[in-house]
């Protein structure tokens, strides 16, 4: 998960089905929920804040 925050916070014009399969997951729906689970918030919450 660290490295799809990485990934979020560096490119804000990157999508999270990138960042899903750049780190190795290949269902986003999955990815999603799991860094919910661990972050506190959905990847599109994680990006919209950090803009």
């Amino acid at each position: 998960m660290e490295k799809a925050k990485e990934l979020l916070s560096s490119d804000p014009a990157i999508k999270i089905y990138e960042v899903c399969e750049k780190i190795g997951y290949h269902d986003p729906a999955h990815f999603t929920h799991l860094f919910k689970k661990r972050v506190g918030v959905t990847p599109l919450e994680y990006k919209n804040e950090i803009k």
